[in-house]
């Protein structure tokens, strides 16, 4: 009766304890896998050629194809036994865990999931997976990682037990050693979102480049230091070093320099770097200075006279934390449109958070059912951009005004049908009947409610979907 009872206390303490972490053990407890745990489809086995610590871990691997549903790793339990198994019963606190990272399919993603289970047990409570997934920057790094998984079902009574479950969905290749649960994260730094905030009227000479030092513990984190590496051509007014006294649990306080100097390379690199108060490397982060050159041509007709003139602008925007240098813009085009005079093709320099306009006066010179206006925007540093419009010219000819009356005529080079509420044009030009205006009768007299540029499958799909002009069409 004493043996009974001790072996059922061991039983209801181990699964709060992690039983073995690290995949040392294997006796046979759960058949020829790692005591405690359980390998879910293909391939999940013991490694002993990569580990964190000791002799074993845990290798997930997932080849293209694999027909198995799953592949990934569980702790040992029996579905719908009413027991727990080697599986946790705290609701509540962090998992640790290290893994290695060896490859992954360009859409996989390799997930360590912390799984809510009911008393049957079974993953049916209605809550949802606590998920990480692994970086891609680590995949393939050759380096063990260590990552923490915060979760909390303490407050849904349907979760009686969590289930830890790394899995490779798509195909991949992964280790993991040394799990560990704990209910409280000791306080822990990292080094959030670096930004660029530039000084007013001087842009690119001038900014605060600030880090965000987050401690994603449980418990207040004191006495750290962020410092700063910058290039050469660049320096910190106050120094590369700011000293933080305290930065609460699960929140963060900003690091910041100001910083003086001419940003105008193609890229260049800052390093924050945070240490604990003997001046020990916690992490390190890179932030590129450079240039981010976007370019947009606005809305414009995309029919045209012929004869007609339109202005043809592109705004070049610089959105990243460097100057963009000499930026000019180059236009071509196929027969029927022509450059007639250039307002601005190039600016010296256009300062981060800034703009400036490419602007070009075109010309409709001969009709042509469709013709391509391309425009190439580079910069002294930054790589070039490519934007493309299609226009079509059609014949300058000026279709009859509505009569208000049913009919169907070719009056001035137009083909029209028309009657008292819809009237639709068809223009000749030199390549055959091609733009075409719907007006539609209104109280305040005739409107043009669309054009369209020839009678394509696309654009009766257009007027399809103009409900004003369906509803006057079936009138």
């Amino acid at each position: 009766m004493l043996i009974g009872l001790f072996v059922l206390a061991a039983a209801a303490l181990a699964d709060d304890t992690m039983t073995n972490p690290g995949f040392e053990m294997v006796t046979g407890l759960h058949g020829t896998f790692a005591d405690s745990w359980s390998g879910v489809g293909n391939v999940c086995e013991i490694s002993v050629t990569e580990v964190h610590s000791g002799t074993r871990s845990c290798r997930l691997y997932r080849a293209p194809g694999e027909p198995a549903t799953e592949t990934g790793l569980n702790r040992w339990y029996i579905d719908g036994s009413g027991q727990g198994g080697a599986m946790l019963s705290k609701t509540k606190g962090w998992i640790s865990f290290y893994y290695k990272a060896i490859s992954s399919g360009q859409d996989s993603i390799l997930h360590m999931y912390v799984i809510p289970m009911s008393s049957t047990p079974r993953e049916n409570t209605g809550e949802q997976r606590t998920d990480f997934q692994v970086p891609r920057v680590h995949i393939g790094d050759g380096q063990w990682h260590q990552a923490w998984v915060k979760y909390d079902y303490s407050s849904v009574s349907a979760v009686a037990w969590i289930q830890i479950s790394p899995r490779v969905i798509g195909e991949g290749e992964i280790f993991f050693d040394d799990f560990g649960y704990t209910l409280y994260r000791p306080a822990a730094l990292q080094i959030g979102d670096i930004t660029v905030f530039e000084s007013v009227s001087y842009a690119g000479d001038s900014g605060t480049i600030q880090a965000e030092i987050e401690n994603i513990g449980d418990y207040y984190y004191y006495n750290c230091y962020a410092e700063i590496s910058l290039p050469p051509y660049l320096h910190s007014q106050s120094g590369d070093t700011v000293y933080l006294s305290s930065i609460p649990n699960s929140s963060s306080r900003n690091a910041s320099w100001l910083v003086y100097g001419n940003r105008d390379q193609a890229v260049d690199t800052v390093v924050v770097t945070i240490k604990n108060s003997s001046r020990i490397i916690i992490e390190t982060k890179t932030f590129l200075l450079k240039p981010v050159m976007q370019a947009s041509i606005p809305s414009m007709g995309s029919m045209l006279e012929q004869g007609e003139t339109l202005i043809f602008s592109c705004a070049v925007l610089n959105t990243g934390s460097a100057k963009l240098i000499a930026a000019a813009g180059a236009i071509s085009s196929g027969p029927g449109i022509q450059v007639e005079s250039v307002i601005c093709s190039s600016v010296p320099v256009i300062p981060p958070g800034e703009a400036e306009t490419l602007s070009w006066v075109l010309k409709a010179a001969s009709q042509t059912p469709y013709v391509t206006v391309s425009l190439c925007v580079s910069a002294a540093n930054h790589d070039t951009l490519y934007c493309q419009v299609q226009f079509q010219v059609c014949s300058n000819s000026v279709p009859p005004a509505p009569s208000g009356l049913l009919g169907a005529k070719v009056e001035n080079g137009a083909a029209v049908l028309e009657n008292q509420k819809v009237y639709i044009s068809f223009v000749r030009s030199d390549f055959g009947y091609g733009i075409s205006e719907l007006k539609m009768n209104s109280s305040s007299g005739w409107i043009t409610a669309g054009k369209m540029p020839d009678l394509g499958e696309n654009n009766i799909y257009i007027l399809r979907y103009h409900a004003v002009i369906r509803r006057v069409c079936r009138t």
